[in-house]
């Protein structure tokens, strides 16, 4: 997947009405999100210089496993925690049990397990 098309899928992800950084994602930048604010900004680090930063306006980089798995975490609040993806020559978001007990076919189907979990928040708007 390109850097262009990486980027896109990002700003797409942040978009979404469900969207909200969580500690552990990395943005686009390198920078480690520890702890969010009530007022919205976020605190971050970067390894490499162990300094503190304030993030604002960022995008996640959908390649790094902690974020993708916070991206998995964001899809069932809004799914419900029966949603389950799998990898079978391409990544299938197959179904969610609701809140009410019922069930759901999400039927998403993408290149990447980034680009399906993206599809699949974006749906839950």
């Amino acid at each position: 997947m390109s850097a262009r098309h990486l980027d896109e899928l990002a700003r797409r992800a942040v978009a979404c009405k469900r969207w909200r950084w969580m500690p552990g994602m990395l943005t686009a930048d390198g920078v480690r999100v520890i702890g969010l604010y009530a007022t919205g900004k976020m605190a971050g680090y970067t390894p490499n210089s162990n300094r503190f930063y304030f993030v604002d306006g960022s995008i996640p980089d959908l390649t790094d496993p902690a974020t993708l798995g916070c991206l998995l975490a964001l899809v069932r609040e809004a799914w419900g925690q029966g949603v389950y993806l799998l990898p079978d020559g391409g990544w299938y978001v197959k179904g969610a049990r609701l809140q009410d007990g019922s069930t759901i076919g999400l039927g998403i189907c993408a290149t990447s397990e980034a680009e399906a979990l993206v599809a699949a928040l974006e749906a839950a708007q």
